[in-house]
């Protein structure tokens, strides 16, 4: 009764293994082929015109993301969110050589 016990345990663990195996298995084409539907996607669109960028942001990619958290919370006009961003705009501006790679 023993050895019948654990045949039956050593049948259902190789199963169990087979069966995450070909489930990740499936997974991994299911992700491969996604990914080639969405890369075959974008091949075959037309580009957008590219959109013109204002002078004081070429080459910058950090100053318009800060201009556009200041214009949603709306905090230009006090006196003291004014000076944070400033500051802000100066320590981005140190530090766009390192930003813009």
């Amino acid at each position: 009764m023993r050895n019948v016990f654990r045949f039956h345990t050593i049948v259902i663990f190789i199963l169990s293994t087979v069966q995450v195996v070909s489930g990740f298995a499936l997974a991994v084409i299911a992700g491969f082929q996604n990914l080639l539907h969405v890369i075959n996607e974008v091949n075959t669109s037309q580009l957008p015109p590219p959109t013109r960028v204002p002078l004081r942001y070429r080459g910058d990619l950090a100053s318009p993301s800060l201009e556009m958290v200041a214009e949603i919370l709306s905090m230009r006009e006090r006196g003291a969110t004014l000076a944070i961003f400033s500051l802000l705009r100066v320590l981005v501006g140190f530090a766009s050589p390192f930003l813009n790679r």
